[in-house]
């Protein structure tokens, strides 16, 4: 990393360099170790051994992992390897092929996804938060499972977070695993599971009742016994799982050090009171961090109930300005602890801790939808289907992604109350009301002007708040990706939906032909595809709704994708575009971040909000901008934009309302309602739409229903505000 190799030089000058970087314990290894290893060099014990390891050393593993872990294991369930990170390798390989979806907790350790990556599968990274412990929740497990998902993988104790996992949490998400009627394996590795603190309890997956055949625990002597150079890891799994490593392994690297595995013998057969003084003296360093980091303002650690590692959060830091640095970023606060403090560390960044915020559009009036969508209660806030409302299912989808705290609703004054009623658990201050509805390009301004002042670092989502999307796992997914894209590319990101239809109320997005792919283009696409399972193509044109012929062409060319209105980018990215297209906007952008935050911030907003054009931000920035790349959907997506297409849905629902529909001679009648008031007789006729509200009856054929908003448009005429 830049910031290592720019301490190591910092070092090598003469500089007083105090390195707090390196994953690995400072003292040395316990003399019986040592000693052995000795021996083994003068006995002249040099030689290969069993690929797998000596049956002393797989013996003394058994030993260990019953006396510390109470689990029983035989020499067959045991391959010795060139280190943990062998260990962990020769299992992904074994297990993962293309096509295959390993589940990644984060913040994790650098090397975990790189190694699936190595086995042609996919991370879907579940991140976790310092309000959660940095800990996956069994929910948010749950819905990261797919059909793919071939492997989770936990740390406990963690690296990089000291995170431990109780004996509880691990059977609660025993449980989501062992639901799953297919096989989903858990890599555990324990690699710090005797260096934890205080009441902290270590609990292994493998103790579980009918986990033991699904779980593979990883560990080492690195850790525990400060023999990060002897290089000795381990296994405990499955025969057929160690079969499959002992092949891969064998074609590798072959065996272990045999001194060195005289060594860990030793060592795992030691008094496990030899690292006692080690634990000690680890625990007084934590004490001491957490104390003194948490009275250093900006600086929030958490306190790590084991490794020895601790994770502060600096967000506080991020957009300040300290003796002439500029942080925007944890980079930025390692660079400068660097600089500054001559203090080396590993920024966040490196551990897959983002900085994602998420902005969901709040402020439409669903005219389509009426009767049922009104203005003082839009479409957003209903629920149609039985399954929430649209914008607490909009929140939902983000579980596991995103911090409640990262998730700004920007609405109108109307939906301010609704938002408050429907997401209790969204920050007050989350909740940001624009003074006038101007369309989607001044809202996302005044969003990216709100997340800039907390995050000049950060990457944000844009979000519908209206959408449904079933297929829950690949979405996130897809987000992933997108999220990976933006930042690597600092470019703006759009979500295409692949078509099923020749829909005529769907703008589309045109990817760029094969032929003119850039070689450093292809290269992004190979990558993501291997990372993430999706595809990503950067944008040739975007086009408005089509006529029915139109859309015909678009989908047979396999171009085109329907524009769905979700957008991702690195906040510089969206500040330089709508710089460069709306300059205007962009000097009202400006003037928004200055105030916020200030006396003068709801003066300003309201004057901004006055004289700033209606724009859409397709027809404003996206259709201008250069630099665009669309991620691939490949998930059941609808923008309820009408009835015809609630009705398809509302057939699958099963909260249907037919025991209020008497029907008669009719066919293929779709009936949605909010009163429970009256009986609706259907008489001979066919294809029809029926929606009932408590003062309001529309009847619609079906594929007609576009027009609803023309009646909207007559009662508003009519001065039948009411219905409105």
């Amino acid at each position: 990393m830049k910031i290592t190799a720019k301490a190591i030089s910092m070092k090598k000058a003469g500089m007083p360099v105090i390195s707090l970087s390196a994953g690995e314990p400072d003292f040395p290894t316990p003399k019986i170790a040592s000693d052995a290893g000795i021996k083994a060099i003068r006995d002249g014990f040099t030689n290969y051994t069993v690929n797998s390891g000596t049956i002393e050393l797989k013996k003394a593993i058994c030993h260990k992992l019953k006396r510390d872990n109470g689990l029983e294991y035989v020499p067959e369930n045991i391959i010795v390897s060139n280190g943990g990170k062998q260990a962990i390798a020769n299992t992904i390989l074994a297990l993962c092929e293309r096509g295959d979806e390993v589940i990644i907790p984060s913040p994790y350790w650098v090397s975990f996804p790189e190694m699936v990556s190595l086995a042609d599968a996919t991370s879907v990274v579940l991140n976790t938060t310092i309000e959660d412990g940095f800990k996956i929740k069994p929910s948010g497990l749950e819905k990261s499972i797919s059909d793919r998902t071939k492997l989770l993988i936990l740390n406990s104790p963690s690296n990089p977070t000291g995170a431990v996992y109780s004996k509880k949490e691990i059977e609660l998400l025993m449980e989501v695993v062992k639901s799953v009627r297919r096989d989903i394996f858990v890599l555990s590795d324990e690699m710090y599971e005797q260096l934890m603190y205080g009441d902290a309890e270590y609990y292994s997956p493998a103790r579980i009742q009918g986990m033991r055949e699904k779980t593979i625990v990883s560990n080492a002597v690195s850790k525990t016994f400060s023999m990060t150079g002897w290089r000795v890891g381990y296994i405990a799994a499955p025969e057929w799982i160690v079969d499959a490593c002992n092949k891969i392994q064998s074609q590798t690297t072959s065996n272990a050090s045999s001194i060195s595995q005289k060594a860990a013998e030793a060592a795992l057969l030691a008094d496990p009171s030899i690292i006692n003084e080690m634990k000690r003296a680890f625990k007084e360093r934590r004490d001491f961090m957490f104390t003194e980091l948490n009275k250093i303002s900006g600086f929030n650690a958490l306190l790590p109930d084991g490794a020895f590692y601790i994770f502060p959060s600096v967000a506080d830091l991020i957009g300040k300005t300290i003796s002439g640095c500029k942080l925007s970023s944890s980079m930025d606060v390692g660079d400068f602890l660097l600089e500054k403090g001559l203090i080396a560390t590993v920024p966040g960044e490196a551990f897959g801790a983002a900085d994602l915020y998420v902005v969901i559009m709040a402020g439409g009036s669903g005219t389509r939808l009426w009767p049922m969508s009104r203005r003082e209660y839009p479409k957003q806030f209903i629920d149609f289907l039985g399954t929430g409302t649209l914008i607490q299912q909009t929140v939902q989808r983000l579980d596991s992604l995103v911090s409640n705290k990262n998730i700004l609703i920007v609405t109108n004054d109307i939906g301010e109350q609704l938002v408050k009623e429907q997401l209790p658990f969204v920050p007050q201050e989350n909740v940001v009301v624009e003074p006038t509805a101007k369309n989607t390009a001044p809202c996302i301004a005044l969003a990216a002007a709100i997340i800039k002042k907390r995050n000049p670092n950060a990457i944000m989502i844009v979000l519908p708040s209206d959408h449904i999307i079933t297929d829950v796992h690949v979405f996130q997914q897809t987000l992933r990706a997108a999220v990976f894209v933006a930042f690597e590319t600092m470019s703006l990101v759009t979500i295409g939906v692949i078509p099923t239809r020749p829909e005529t109320g769907y703008g589309y997005i045109q990817k760029k032909n094969v032929e003119n792919i850039q070689p450093a283009e292809n290269e992004l696409e190979k990558n993501v595809s291997v990372r993430f399972g999706v595809d990503v193509r950067k944008v040739k044109t975007f086009a408005e709704k089509p006529d029915v012929e139109t859309a015909k062409a678009f989908i047979e060319s396999g171009e085109f994708f329907w524009n769905s209105g979700m957008f991702v980018w690195h906040i510089d990215a969206i500040w330089r575009e709508l710089e460069s297209a709306m300059p205007h906007l962009f000097e009202d952008l400006k003037s928004m971040y200055h105030a916020i935050g200030t006396s003068k911030e709801e003066e300003v907003l309201r004057k901004i909000f006055t004289w700033v054009k209606s724009t859409s931000i397709d027809y404003g920035v996206m259709e201008k901008a250069m630099n665009v790349y669309m991620v691939e959907g490949r998930f059941f997506w609808s923008d309820a934009g009408s009835w015809d297409e609630l009705a398809k849905l509302s057939q699958e629902s099963p909260n249907s309302f037919s025991e209020f529909l008497i029907l008669k001679n009719a066919k293929n009648v779709s009936f949605l309602k909010t009163s429970n008031k009256m009986r609706v007789a259907v008489i001979g006729v066919e294809d029809i739409i029926v929606v009932e509200t408590a003062d309001a009856l529309l009847i619609c054929k079906k594929g007609e229903s576009q027009k609803v908003k023309d009646i909207v448009s007559m009662l508003k005429e009519s001065s039948l505000n009411e219905y409105l």
